[in-house]
Formats: C-alpha cells, structure tokens, sequence
C-alpha cells in the first residue's frame, strides 16, 4: 500500500509542477520553445534504444 500513496504523492507533485510551469511557458519566445523542442528530440533519439526495449516490455510486441 506504500507505494500506491508514494504513486499518488508523485503523480500529484507532477500535476503541480505542470501547473505551476504553465505560467513560464506562456512567457518564453518562439525560439526558446523551439529550442527546448530540438532538445527533447535529440533526447528521444539519444535513448531510442532504451524507449523501444521500455515499450516491448510494456506491450510485449517487437520494435520495427
């Protein structure tokens, strides 16, 4: 039961800084977001390898 209140716990913390990072987002410029954008996608094919082994062992079906 302890880790379903930590899970909650978390997940309402994630909320609340969603929430709170709403407000900075709406004043950052276009070419910030872009930038932070370029990030996240190099990020994302950085760790394809580990995004496609985590979605395999989620669904159990094999990465194309």
């Amino acid at each position: 039961m302890l880790q379903k209140a930590n899970l909650e716990s978390d997940v309402l913390r994630l909320f609340e800084l969603q929430r709170r990072f709403v407000y900075a987002a709406k004043r950052s410029s276009s070419d910030q977001r872009k930038a932070k954008l370029a990030k996240f996608g190099q990020t994302i094919l950085a760790h394809k390898d580990d995004i496609c082994d985590a979605l395999h062992a989620d669904l159990r079906r094999p990465a194309d």
